[in-house]
């Protein structure tokens, strides 16, 4: 339907002032709701080009069905918002009317007042143009769009459920799931021929199955011994189930207590380990100490699969509590790994209070925890976590690399000057310890200042410490990794020159692993032939690989023979040592660049 363009400008403001008076005065309270919808009357009462009707008297089977459109959009005096009255005007709009109050709605912040109105204004959309609506709900920010995806897919199942299918096929994880819930909300006949055919074509039916499934059991839940009998008789033991398995267990160990996990592991632990200890922790979270209790009743083997489990989440509510129980255990190994998980769990929740307790932690696990603690504490005080460090320095094990490394590593992240002064205070140069904590205060400083990273990296001396014996090659290799290769390869004119072929060495590696081969080529058209021999047999294995089609598709366009010749008899080489990389046609491609006269045996 064609529009005037004024009239639909003048309504755009009318609209605006409507939105927006009304979803500010839901904010206000009553009061000022009335007060913006009075505005926007007087308003079309005056604007005699918009030809907007006067609010009329409901009728009741008006008052009927305004009622029912409410109650589904979720409604309640709570909102203080006279919905009938709202829908008597939003009935009056057409669609683009209706779009163009929701854009203005998107620009609204949510809250418990506004996202009603935003759910209505969608829903009235949807009930005529639900495609566009669906475009609509992208608008809005994220968080609202689990609350605005089932209004529209209801009220398109109602209109077209062939057409609401396929549209829930497009989306994608839990959107599409939240789709095809609501659709089977409108869906009487599950077996309808035409629906399951769709749905197996669309590439839904496992997840309808699913849906339905988890309806079924839904109805069952006061019954929880039906409801898990029904999931184990369909083998819904999946990760996909783990929801409604834990909501089902939940129920049936309030109504009989902590011996349902008897019946729990009878039925799960063979068929899906990781679905059963996910529902044990899941049942722990609620009583930590009586589900190890069961846990300590079950053989080594199965203690070794669940105890860390069940002890994390004890950690969480009472970490010394989880300790103490964690000797009980059958297994010492089990007792050593476990105890590290509880101090990971106490470190994140409590580092100070871990910290003060660690000379009660067995000798074996109290460096790791020191090293958890610290890694929570730097960002809160570096200042306090250097003295923490002092103090347990004369706690036997409390101390060692690791724990010196992660503070560094989380300080250099606030202050890598700082933590550089540190380690060359702390540390005497030359040493191993020296050479490790500087490379890494060295890898992290490179993803702040990478400019300023490799300035200091460069005055260091050489060390066997370092990667490639220099600390700039850990500066680049610590860009190229994490995805910054273009700033590594600006900067490789700065690495000193006997550093030079190992700093290329390094970003080609990337370059290799991001496929981006003709870089790696040019990266060679500076060097001497023979530093072009050294560079290509040191990428040749990485090359290989990562990424063999390339590397055997690239051996014409090397920069010489002589350069070829001697990546052909290293590839082949390296084939001979690793036989997993290359094919046997790959391999023979290969051996049509070799002379006559080079064999393998002559490769070095």
């Amino acid at each position: 339907m064609n529009q005037n363009p004024k009239k639909l400008s003048r309504f755009k403001l009318s609209v605006t002032q409507l939105v927006t008076g009304v979803l500010l005065g839901v904010v206000i309270g009553v009061a000022g709701y009335f007060t913006a919808l009075t505005i926007f009357v007087e308003r079309e009462q005056l604007d005699d080009a918009l030809g907007r009707t006067a609010i009329k008297d409901d009728d009741q089977a008006q008052q009927s069905i305004e009622s029912s459109r409410s109650d589904k959009l979720g409604r309640n005096e709570g909102t203080n918002l006279n919905i009938k009255a709202f829908l008597v005007h939003v009935n009056s709009w057409n669609r683009e009317e209706l779009a163009l109050a929701i854009d203005q709605a998107t620009r609204i912040p949510n809250s418990i007042a506004t996202v009603p109105i935003k759910e209505l204004l969608v829903g009235e959309l949807a009930r005529t143009n639900p495609e566009q609506a669906l475009e609509k709900v992208w608008s809005f920010p994220s968080a609202l769009w689990y609350d605005l995806l089932p209004i529209v897919f209801r009220e398109w199942s109602r209109v077209n459920m062939d057409e609401a299918l396929t549209a829930a096929s497009s989306l994608v994880g839990t959107l599409r799931e939240s789709a095809m819930r609501a659709i089977l909300d409108e869906q009487e006949d599950f077996t309808e021929s035409n629906f399951e055919n769709l749905t197996r074509t669309l590439g839904l039916h496992a997840l309808t199955q699913r849906l339905i499934q988890e309806s079924e059991v839904q109805e069952l839940l006061g019954r929880p011994t039906e409801a898990w009998e029904l999931m184990m008789a369909n083998n819904a033991v999946d990760d996909e189930y783990w929801n409604v398995l834990v909501e089902v267990a939940k129920v049936w160990k309030q109504q009989e207590g902590i011996n349902v996990l008897d019946h729990l592991y009878s039925d799960l632990y063979d068929r899906n380990t990781s679905t059963f200890t996910h529902v044990l922790q899941a049942i722990a979270e609620e009583t930590p100490a009586q589900a190890f209790d069961w846990v300590v009743g079950t053989s080594p083997d199965v203690q070794s699969k669940t105890a860390a489990t069940v002890l994390e989440a004890w950690a969480r509510q009472d970490p010394i509590s989880a300790l103490e129980a964690s000797a009980r255990l059958a297994d010492l190994g089990n007792s050593y790994w476990t105890r590290q998980v509880i101090t990971a769990v106490w470190a994140k929740k409590d580092p100070r209070a871990l910290i003060q307790h660690v000379p009660q932690l067995p000798k074996k696990n109290r460096n790791l925890a020191v090293s958890a603690a610290l890694a929570t504490l730097v960002p809160l005080d570096p200042n306090e976590a250097l003295e923490s460090l002092q103090q347990l320095r004369s706690v036997s094990g409390a101390v060692d690399y690791n724990a010196e490394s992660t503070l560094v590593r989380s300080w250099t992240k606030l202050d890598p000057t700082s933590a550089m002064e540190w380690v060359k205070t702390n540390k005497e140069s030359g040493t191993p310890e020296y050479g490790l904590l500087m490379r890494e205060v060295a890898r992290v400083y490179a993803l702040i200042d990478p400019e300023k990273a490799l300035t200091v990296a460069r005055d260091e001396a050489s060390s066997s410490i370092f990667y490639s014996t220099y600390l700039e090659i850990e500066v680049l290799d610590s860009l190229a990794s994490r995805g910054q290769i273009d700033v590594a390869i600006k900067l490789l004119d700065q690495v000193r020159d006997e550093a030079r072929l190992s700093a290329v060495q390094t970003v080609a590696g990337s370059l290799i692993w991001h496929n981006r081969i003709e870089e790696v080529l040019t990266l060679a058209q500076e060097m001497t032939e023979d530093q072009q021999v050294d560079y290509f047999k040191r990428i040749a294995f990485r090359w290989m690989l990562d990424s063999p089609t390339s590397l055997i598709d690239s051996l014409p366009n090397l920069p010489s023979e002589r350069v070829r010749q001697v990546m052909v008899r290293e590839t082949l080489s390296l084939a001979e040592r690793y036989d997993d990389y290359l094919t046997a046609a790959q391999i023979e491609t290969v051996r049509k660049y070799l002379d006559d006269e080079n064999s393998v045996d002559s490769a070095n």
